[in-house]
């Protein structure tokens, strides 16, 4: 374990159990945030790529053909 996850099982044992499962949760609704957030930032290079190679500006590629959008 790194140095900040052991930190962080130091500050959960100073807490009770009610206040762990609280934290734990709140922890928890922040990397799925995050996570949406990333998904958010990465498709939005998508879309630019998709736009500027259907505008004809990107030279044909087999790589650029494969890209999806994602779904939300």
């Amino acid at each position: 374990m790194d140095r900040k996850g052991k930190v962080w099982e130091q500050f959960l044992d100073t807490l009770s159990d009610k206040d762990r499962e609280q934290v734990e949760d709140m922890k928890e609704c922040l990397e799925i945030y995050a996570s949406e957030q990333e998904k958010s930032y990465i498709q939005g290079y998508v879309d630019c790529v998709q736009i500027l190679y259907h505008m004809g500006l990107l030279n044909k590629n087999k790589n650029l053909q494969g890209i999806t959008f994602y779904k939300s």
